[in-house]
């Protein structure tokens, strides 16, 4: 399997439990926030200098890891896949707790 295919799976399901414990708000802005962060300590880890350009969602995604290739459709596929887990996320029953 693929690093990154792990690496976005991990993501969703980290986003899929924050959302069922404090909603689809949360579970979404867990699954951004993981992503851009990965993305700059990888960047961080390829160049060897923090790079703020990366934490722009889209932005040094594709083709290059670390250069700033601009916003490109590509790039912002994981961001839109984040927003559809997001969206089908149901809130736990929290009176059952």
């Amino acid at each position: 399997m693929d690093v990154f295919l792990a690496w976005y799976l991990l993501i969703i399901t980290g986003g899929v439990v924050v959302g069922r414990r404090f909603g689809r708000l949360a579970s979404l802005a867990v699954m951004i926030e993981m992503d851009q962060l990965s993305l700059l300590f990888l960047g961080a880890i390829k160049t060897g200098h923090v790079d703020p350009i990366l934490l722009i969602p889209g932005a040094g995604t594709l083709p290059k890891i670390g250069y700033y290739s601009g916003v490109s459709a590509g790039g912002l596929v994981p961001p839109l896949v984040f927003v559809l887990v997001a969206m089908f996320v149901r809130r736990a029953d929290t009176e059952a707790i």
